[in-house]
Order: structure tokens, then sequence, then C-alpha cells
């Protein structure tokens, strides 16, 4: 399966093999902005978080 999590302007969208599955509106000025590394399937930067409990194959980020 594809995981894939995609912004547009005010509205943030999950999609699951390339079909949208779930979607909400977020403010158009919010942005993550910070100095801590990002982590994909691994222990957050921050104290009582979870793991992810599984595998992944072919991560791909992208901005913009």
């Amino acid at each position: 399966h594809t995981i894939e999590c995609r912004r547009d302007a005010t509205a943030l969208t999950i999609l699951v093999d390339g079909v949208p599955q779930g979607s909400t509106t977020i403010p158009a000025e919010l942005a993550v902005s910070n100095t801590a590394p990002l982590r994909i399937g691994g222990k957050g930067a921050y104290r009582d978080n979870d793991q992810f409990q599984g595998t992944l194959d072919d991560v791909w980020v992208s901005k913009g």
C-alpha cells in the first residue's frame, strides 16, 4: 500500500493507494517550522510519544 499525506492551501488529505480516505480544513497560515530532525518510523524527539511498530519500504518526502 502507499500512504500519502497531502496539503493543498487549507486542506490536509490522507490518501491510501491514491484514493482519498479523509480530509480536514487547516488554517492557511499553519506552518511546521522547528529545529527538530524529521523522524519516520522511530522514536520522536519528545517524551511520551508512540513509535511505529511495523516495516517501511521506499519512503519518500517531498516539499512544494
